[in-house]
């Protein structure tokens, strides 16, 4: 059990990550086709 608790955090913190990463390139995107 605690061997599949520990799987979910690193889940959880890695999809958490990804968000972030998503948000910050769509922001990116945005200023650049803002400013174009």
């Amino acid at each position: 059990m605690k061997r599949i608790k520990e799987i979910y955090e690193q889940y959880k913190n890695y999809s958490l990550d990804l968000i972030m990463y998503g948000f910050f390139l769509l922001f990116i995107l945005f200023l650049f086709i803002f400013f174009a």
